[in-house]
């Protein structure tokens, strides 16, 4: 992927915050959400589409050894 095909998919130019989990998937946090990278697309999580998100500005993430990703926000 070059950098004008992350800035498309990206919600949001800035990255805050990038883990990887034990499934192989990349996680970014972002202003405007969660974006998790699977090697081929991104999924955007965040409060237009999730009811777990009351904010969308991510500015950590954190994955612990047993593989829990936690979400550090605003």
């Amino acid at each position: 992927y070059g950098i004008s095909v992350w800035k498309e998919e990206l919600p949001q130019s800035t990255i805050n915050a990038i883990a990887q989990t034990k499934d192989g998937y990349m996680w970014f946090g972002t202003y405007e959400g969660l974006v998790r990278f699977d090697g081929i697309s991104f999924s955007i999580f965040n409060k237009r589409n999730s009811d777990a998100f009351k904010i969308n500005g991510i500015r950590a993430l954190h994955v612990t050894p047993d593989g829990t990703l936690w979400i550090g926000t605003n």
